[in-house]
């Protein structure tokens, strides 16, 4: 829409007369307005230099921060077994054998009877409530002989299920 310069009521823009005013509107060809080119300020070279070097200086503090955080950190020692950790094993163990694993219910690890026999030999009783091959929930008492071997491995060395 453009407005009529005598009586200022907008009219469409392809007519040539004004039909409240019969203002002649003389035809000028409508050129698509010229696209501006924009470019960013090119930056010198000093000023490059500075800047890449910053970023050099920045990588290689992150680096030698990560490395030598690494390097002052002592070397892990072998944690050694806890009764608690020979409790988990054990509980895995009979949980391996069960007929309805998923459905198994240990007694609390801080509950069950475990002591260490030799360094990293460990005797564990307890018991886990599971469902049986009927589905009925059956309680089993159980005890276990497990040593640590080291590198979060251990040993089943015997396994005696009350039926």
């Amino acid at each position: 829409m453009k407005t009529c310069p005598e009586c200022l009521n907008k009219v469409n823009d392809i007519v040539r007369v004004c039909k409240y005013c019969g203002h002649i509107f003389h035809s000028q060809p409508l050129a698509p307005p010229a696209p501006v080119k924009r470019t960013l300020p090119k930056l010198s070279f000093t000023c490059s230099l500075i800047i890449a070097l910053a970023v050099l200086a920045t990588l290689s503090v992150v680096y030698y921060a990560s490395v030598d955080g690494f390097r002052s950190q002592p070397k892990p020692t072998a944690d050694p077994a806890t009764p608690i950790d020979a409790v988990i094993m054990c509980d895995q163990f009979v949980k391996d054998i069960l007929k309805a694993p998923k459905t198994a219910e240990f007694q609390n690890v801080y509950q069950a009877e475990s002591t260490e026999t030799t360094p990293d030999n460990f005797t564990v009783t307890s018991y886990v409530d599971a469902e049986n091959v009927f589905g009925a929930l059956i309680r089993t008492s159980f005890t276990c002989k497990v040593r640590y071997v080291g590198n979060d491995e251990w040993q089943l060395d015997d396994l005696e299920i009350d039926e």
